[in-house]
């Protein structure tokens, strides 16, 4: 008997012929088969003893040939399940890794041409800032010559190009100023302008008009004779006079639009 199972006493076993024991379960441990009453061939059982180390407990087993077959094939659609399973997720997986790397070399090209987009933008601003300077310098320079060119017809000039007496002072009574200057001083043009008049005067002598073109027109009168004619282009500092006598006296006067001004709120005493 073995140790610890009361229920196993086959053909007088002992401690002694316990492996030759083992030997024939396991050996009788075959597939057998038997008829059934029908005369219809029965399947076979098997029988399987788990015995431990020490031998002190058996287990047997009893189970039909269909089993193992339906565990085998369990074990061969589970295998080939997880085998489907690990090519499908690897496909996947390398679908996915040819989507990123695609993903990646689009970024890549949009990367570059951000990088292209940035570099023609900042060339642009810098050419567009070069353009404003230009058109910004542009617009002063032709502002400055539009200036000059407007003050150039402007009677701000001294009428007379040597030292002169302090001019007489404007009043209501006598809307004009006076230089004094000596033989040989010339009465020049205050201003770009036209000869639009030249006449003789009993109380002054000769007048001269300069008419600038934009409301301004200057007035000389002096005793010694003009050298210019009505029609004559004159710029600033251009002869009309020359005196022939000693403490000669020049009137001066300026009208804008039609009225008679003060010479001394446009005249440019250093000019």
């Amino acid at each position: 008997m073995f140790p610890g199972d009361n229920n196993y006493d086959i053909m007088g076993v002992n401690e002694e012929n316990l492996p030759v024991y083992y030997s024939i379960l396991l050996e009788t441990a075959e597939e057998t088969h038997c008829m059934t009453d029908d005369g219809k061939k029965e399947r076979g059982r098997y029988t399987v003893l788990l015995v431990s180390d020490n031998a002190q407990q058996v287990r047997q087993f009893h189970m039909s040939a269909d089993i193992p077959i339906l565990i085998l094939v369990c074990m061969f659609v589970l295998v080939f399940m997880g085998g489907s399973y690990v090519a499908y997720t690897a496909s996947q997986v390398e679908q996915m890794q040819r989507e990123v790397d695609l993903y990646k070399g689009q970024a890549e090209a949009v990367s570059n041409e951000n990088i292209v987009l940035q570099a023609d933008m900042e060339l642009l601003v810098k050419e567009l800032r070069d353009a404003k300077v230009q058109i910004d310098t542009g617009n002063f320079a032709k502002e400055s010559q539009e200036k000059e060119t407007t003050l150039q017809f402007i009677p701000s000039g001294l009428p007379m190009d040597r030292t002169v007496s302090v001019p007489s002072e404007f009043t209501n009574e006598n809307q004009f100023i006076t230089f004094q200057a000596g033989y040989g001083s010339r009465v020049v043009a205050s201003a770009d302008g036209t000869v639009s008049y030249v006449g003789e005067d009993a109380e002054y002598g000769y007048v001269v008009h300069v008419d600038h073109g934009n409301g301004y027109i200057s007035i000389y009168k002096d005793k010694s004779e003009p050298v210019v004619n009505k029609g004559d282009r004159v710029i600033r500092g251009m002869t009309l006079y020359v005196m022939k006598e000693e403490m000669e006296l020049l009137t001066y006067q300026i009208t804008y639009d039609g009225g008679l001004i003060n010479p001394m709120t446009i005249l440019e005493i250093n000019g």
